[in-house]
């Protein structure tokens, strides 16, 4: 393992509960624990825990602390009620993402933003130079542990360790609370698997205890410790993109099918939306498609896509899904052939297999 690599506050106890452990995004992160296919099945049928404590976590206090973020990033954060986040991007002038994240209105004055570990630095510094009015933008990511409890079960495994209670906090709803021990976190109705579930930030201090009480907790709906393998596999199923695979620099959000978080007409304009208002009036030359193979073999990153002799695309993500037996994976296609229902075709070691293309998730709980 490199020396670089950052450890994380709770690494030991990864280790005792026999953790796999591998670089990712600067940090000695658990891959797996028992295995990826045992610990995503855990998480689509019981619940897991999950420490991604190397995620970025920024706040921005002060009086125009909603405005300035509203500058910065795509969605409308001033038209969020109290107590919401929304997920949005973060642009450059000529339009392409910086980074995903997820913003948290916690207050007027109170804005969190959880960002990409691969980002971290990179989004701090985008911040700062586009920051404007009475607000102070501080990086806290060294301040917390951040846990995500995932599954069916999560609700019946966190609500009896806080005080707020967790069935009136809707989806994406965040609220600052106490655990019944006193100690002030933050939880947040949100995830990366597809499964309902909470993401919580507490302090270094009280994290060991807390992760105890996570597990005993969920004994009894079978939880397990979950690492960044079966993390990948989960996202992928829900079709959740990845910085750097379907986002980065030479991507815009309209082509990642994310028009959903670009509000071109809020009150605040931000960064990159006069290139994205250009973009959108040029029209699109690809789109980010699903691709399903039924066939054997397994979809990885960077195969090529073909519709007869022409290459149309190149996968973004891929692999096995264990939910659903089959291979898939996320691509841009180009845009005379993203809605193509036959006859898009992909290269493996020199042979080609038929593929689907879809605009849907490829596991939708529920």
């Amino acid at each position: 393992m490199s020396q670089d690599c950052k450890k994380l506050v709770l690494h030991d106890k990864h280790a005792s509960l026999g953790a796999r452990f591998a670089p990712f995004a600067g940090f000695e992160m658990p891959m797996h624990y028992t295995g990826i296919k045992d610990e995503h099945a855990c998480v689509r049928e019981k619940v897991g825990i999950f420490d991604v404590s190397h995620m970025g976590a920024f706040y921005l206090e002060g009086a125009d602390a909603v405005r300035a973020i509203d500058h910065i990033v795509s969605n409308d954060i001033s038209s969020l009620p109290m107590g919401k986040a929304a997920y949005t991007v973060m642009c450059v002038e000529a339009g392409g993402i910086v980074d995903d994240l997820i913003v948290y209105k916690l207050a007027d004055n109170k804005v969190l933003a959880i960002v990409n570990a691969s980002r971290a630095a990179v989004d701090f510094e985008h911040m700062n130079k586009h920051l404007a009015g009475k607000v102070k933008l501080t990086n806290r990511s060294d301040d917390f542990v951040m846990l995500a409890v995932q599954g069916p079960s999560a609700e019946a495994v966190v609500n009896p360790l806080v005080v707020a209670e967790l069935k009136d906090l809707v989806y994406y709803g965040a609220v600052e609370t106490k655990l019944v021990s006193g100690v002030a976190v933050t939880v947040a109705r949100t995830g990366y698997t597809g499964e309902d579930g909470f993401e919580i930030l507490i302090p270094n201090a009280q994290a060991s205890t807390f992760y105890d009480q996570l597990m005993e907790a969920g004994r009894a709906y079978g939880i397990q410790p979950i690492g960044l393998g079966a993390r990948d596999t989960l996202r992928l199923e829900a079709k959740l993109p990845l910085y750097g695979h379907e986002l980065s620099l030479d991507i815009n959000p309209l082509e990642a099918g994310l028009h959903w978080v670009v509000k071109l007409g809020k009150e605040v304009p931000f960064v990159g939306q006069d290139a994205l208002v250009d973009l959108k009036g040029a029209g699109l030359k690809r789109r980010l498609r699903g691709v399903i193979m039924r066939e054997r073999g397994v979809l990885r990153p960077d195969y090529p896509l073909f519709a007869g002799a022409e290459q149309v695309g190149v996968l973004c993500s891929g692999g096995p899904s264990p939910t659903l037996g089959y291979s898939i994976g996320i691509a841009y296609i180009a845009i005379a052939h993203a809605d193509d229902k036959d006859g898009v075709e992909v290269e493996i070691r020199g042979k080609r297999s038929p593929v689907e293309l879809t605009t849907k998730p490829f596991y939708k709980r529920g």
